[in-house]
């Protein structure tokens, strides 16, 4: 995220060298092949420096490389400085046992440099594991040390880092007050030692919480800084992202022109940089601000653009994977071919001859195939413009409708992206089971999970009407959900319904039109230290299984939306035991018309449905409830979305 406060920066401690400007990676490794081993060491140890922040992989490969030919050739500071790597990437990857015991032995090493900058700055980043684990008071303590030592030591670049670290650990306790103040002292300090890069990161800090706090001309004025810095700096993704961010204030300061002028600017400079990352939290910019507008239009075009941003970032990596494996296969080669020529110089030669013979053959051969392929192109390039005058007209027709369904299709994908997936899902519940069956391509039915603090949030929803707008206002509650839980952080469900109904209703409050969208459903928390469920429903209610019966709790009568008579939604609390079941659902599986007389489905036989099957596992219980529909709709139509959650404790 470009918006997140950045932390004590990781240091490298790779020290560059003759080969690390003069050299790609690829002559670098085609270099190795025949270099001794202090040369390999030099060599492992630039491209750790050049991979590190773009292939973990491979910066993680040359690093554990070098850390073993090191040690072997007693290089103890090379040593030491491929550990620091090591740790590094390990933490990036999350792995903290890992990165923690790289770290303590990258210290030892330094130390017996009697090195203490770097001893200081593998301290940093030692307390940035318990950061990451949110263990912010072991953290604080970490940079407070680091810090102390920092400026007895009158290290000036350390001193910044940590007090840097602070703020954000600050930060992350709430204390708004002390991370800002610790950030303007880190800029001054970096201003002092002309460390751009560094000032960037603190203006960026300090712009988001001035942000944060409401004072909005104080942001923007940091950001435009920040902006001017990039500028200076001629780096263009942090013109993206100083770009970016001042559309978002804008945004919040509900002027929607200059933060649709902004994000003008930043998609176009992003564009042109191929930065495809920034680009797919634009477009999510884009979509929230022209949502909340009500431009619908707009809203499902950039939802299409941030598609495609994220098939083009993944293309992107794809293509950077093939290149690096293509690498590695021709420094292979090479290494294979310095061994045969070392066994038999007369043999390659022999070797090289037939090989260039064989050139000469594939490319006179490869020249009439082309040749004819041309000719061949020519013919069908001229049947094809006889033909297509032909096709004209069913051509265009055809067009309209496959853009009509790629529009729709494009529309599924992005629903889908807000539903969680089914593996996450049973990682948390493991015996349960999701039947989502909706009308149409598209659905207003959707199905929600969030899990924090050991605790399970998961919930059944249905949204005004079905297919497309159904879908769209699916997103604006998904969204409301969302920030109910994870930014306001709201735990009790009666609680969090309240929450999201404030939200969708400030959404369509927007609209010059009278809105009366919204939702109905069933939301749950499962607290599974001790089998607690908390629920609270709008329109949709609870039903459970408790010692072997059929159980329902009622829910509130009010959507969440418009409503006559808004009250606050009741939470209920259950204490469940091993065994109990609970199912969370929409009104379409029992409104479904079918059965020999063409009637409704009606909630009575739906609990039975549900009973019979409680004591099957869920993958089982899934194909029941599957099977009673489809036998009960027959040849009918579906009706409506369908969904349907159950949960056995």
């Amino acid at each position: 995220m470009t918006r997140r406060l950045l932390t004590f920066i990781l240091s490298l401690l790779c020290y560059s060298n003759y080969y690390c400007t003069t050299f790609s990676p690829d002559s670098l490794l085609a270099k190795s092949v025949q270099a001794n081993d202090s040369l390999k060491v030099i060599i492992y140890s630039d491209l750790v420096k050049e991979y590190i922040y773009k292939d973990n992989d491979s910066a993680l490969k040359y690093a554990q490389w070098g850390s073993k030919l090191a040690n072997s050739k007693n290089m103890v500071r090379y040593y030491a400085n491929f550990l620091n790597s090591t740790a590094n990437i390990h933490l990036e990857r999350g792995e903290y046992t890992e990165a923690l015991s790289n770290y303590i032995e990258a210290e030892k090493q330094f130390k017996l440099l009697s090195d203490q900058n770097s001893v200081l700055m593998v301290n940093g980043n030692i307390g940035l594991v318990y950061q990451y684990q949110n263990l912010l008071d072991k953290a604080l303590m970490q940079f407070e040390a680091v810090y102390e030592a920092s400026k007895a030591n009158n290290y000036s670049d350390i001193i910044a880092s940590s007090l840097n670290s602070l703020g954000s650990v600050h930060y992350s306790k709430g204390d708004k007050t002390k991370a800002l103040n610790a950030f303007k002292e880190s800029l001054e300090i970096n201003k002092e030692t002309k460390n751009t890069p560094r000032i960037m990161e603190c203006l960026n800090n300090i712009a988001i919480i001035y942000q944060e706090l409401g004072q909005y001309e104080q942001a923007l004025e940091i950001f435009d800084q920040y902006l001017n810095y990039s500028k200076q700096d001629n780096d263009k993704r942090s013109q993206v992202i100083a770009y970016h961010n001042i559309a978002l204030v804008h945004h919040e300061q509900k002027n929607i022109v200059k933060a649709i002028q902004y994000l003008d600017s930043s998609v176009v400079l992003a564009k042109n940089i191929r930065d495809f990352e920034n680009l797919i939290e634009i477009y999510d910019t884009y979509t929230k601000v022209f949502t909340e507008s009500k431009n619908y239009e707009n809203a499902f075009e950039t939802f299409q653009l941030k598609v495609a941003a994220q098939d083009s970032l993944l293309q992107q990596t794809r293509d950077r994977q093939f290149i690096e494996m293509s690498t590695k296969y021709e420094t292979d080669k090479k290494d294979a071919e310095n061994k045969v020529l070392k066994a038999t110089s007369e043999k390659q030669k022999a070797i090289n001859l037939a090989v260039t013979i064989g050139l000469i053959l594939v490319g006179a051969l490869s020249f009439f195939i082309f040749r004819s392929y041309n000719q061949k192109k020519k013919a069908n390039q001229l049947l094809a413009k006889q033909n297509s005058e032909i096709k004209e007209q069913k051509g265009i027709i055809e067009e309209k409708q496959k853009e009509i369904l790629d529009s729709i299709t494009y529309a599924k994908r992005l629903q889908e992206a807000i539903l969680p997936p089914l593996n996450l899902i049973q990682k948390h519940l493991p015996d349960s089971f999701i039947y989502y069956k909706p009308k149409d391509i598209v659905a207003g039915d959707f199905y929600w999970m969030e899990h924090k603090n050991n605790i399970t949030f998961l919930a059944a929803a249905d949204c005004t009407g079905h297919g497309v707008p159904g879908a769209m206002v699916s997103v604006v509650c998904s969204n409301a959900l969302n920030r109910a839980v994870l930014e306001f952080n709201i735990t009790e469900p009666g609680l969090i319904l309240d929450k999201t109904r404030e939200l969708v209703l400030e959404t369509f409050a927007k609209s010059d039109n009278d809105v009366k969208d919204g939702m109905d459903i069933s939301l749950c928390t499962i607290h599974h230290s001790d089998n607690t469920v908390k629920w609270s429903g709008a329109n949709n209610p609870l039903w459970y299984i408790h010692n072997n019966q059929m159980q329902e709790i009622t829910a509130s009568k009010q959507p969440i939306g418009k409503s006559d008579r808004p009250a606050p939604f009741v939470t209920h609390t259950l204490q469940l035991k091993k065994g109990d079941a609970l199912f969370l659902f929409t009104d379409g599986y029992a409104d479904q018309f079918g059965g020999p007389k063409g009637k409704k489905f009606k909630y009575k036989q739906f609990q039975q449905v549900l009973l019979q099957n409680a004591s099957v596992n869920c993958k089982l219980q899934h194909q029941n409830i599957d099977l009673a529909f489809n036998q009960w709709k027959g040849s009918l139509e579906q009706v409506d979305d369908v969904c349907v959650i159950g949960v056995k404790i």
